[in-house]
């Protein structure tokens, strides 16, 4: 996702001006993909 996603890259992009490492940056990717998916599997 990160290498396709335009969405994805600006994220990263804003969390490293912020400081952020690139191992904060996956860990806050995984969550932010778990609140988009987890909605989607709880559908009946």
């Amino acid at each position: 996702r990160l290498c396709h996603e335009q969405r994805t890259r600006d994220y990263r992009d804003t969390h490293l001006a912020d400081g952020k490492t690139k191992k904060d940056i996956l860990r806050l990717l995984k969550r932010a993909l778990c609140r988009e998916l987890f909605p989607l599997l709880c559908r009946p």
